[in-house]
Formats: C-alpha cells, structure tokens, sequence
C-alpha cells in the first residue's frame, strides 16, 4: 500500500501497467476522514487511537 501526490497517480498507474504489475486503487488521503471506495469508516485519529491502544496491550503482555 502507498500514498502518493495525485499528480503522480496517471504517472504510476502507466509505470505499472507497463511493467504489467496489478493494482488497485483503494481511494484518496486527504482531510480527517478515512474513506475507501466511497464508504466512509470515520476519522483517522479515532483509528489511530485504536491501533496505537492495542499495539500497547499487546507489547504489554
């Protein structure tokens, strides 16, 4: 998975189909909210909490 400028995606997305390297295009990053294939799933911060919370009671134990 990356993120890039989206000036840059028509660049990559012909590297790749070049080189006949498969991909998928999941959505776009930009503002607060974590949106994939118009389906909104919330803030970024809410799911980094999330994470950052589990990775601690996992390293604690």
């Amino acid at each position: 998975m990356l993120s890039l400028d989206p000036g840059k995606a028509g660049e990559l997305e012909n590297y790749l189909k070049a080189r006949n390297v498969p991909f998928t295009k999941l959505g776009a990053v930009g503002g607060q909210d974590i949106v994939i294939d118009g389906e909104n799933f919330g803030e970024w911060t809410e799911w980094f909490e999330r994470y950052d919370q589990i990775l601690f009671e996992k390293l604690k134990s």
